[in-house]
């Protein structure tokens, strides 16, 4: 929802992982490569380039950005909330 309360049914399908130094580190390489402070936009793009997932977002203009710079080829598809 665009107001910021989530729905447990669309969060029922998410899944949590850690965030380990690998990660840390991209995302970080990420922020600079896309001249961005957003480490957890870049985060969650480094991740769902990785698991090859969608990116479900209130952002999406920030995170394509992100997702643009990544060089992932194919890159992370994002969607809009």
């Amino acid at each position: 929802m665009a107001d910021g309360r989530f729905s447990p049914r669309a969060l029922a399908g998410c899944h949590a992982d850690a965030v380990g130094l690998d990660t840390s580190k991209a995302a970080g390489v990420l922020c600079g490569r896309s001249r961005t402070p957003d480490v957890v936009d870049a985060t969650v793009v480094v991740i769902a380039a990785a698991m090859r997932a969608i990116i479900w977002t209130s952002d999406p203009e920030n995170i394509r950005a992100l997702a643009d710079q990544s060089g992932v080829t194919p890159g992370p598809v994002v969607r809009g909330l």
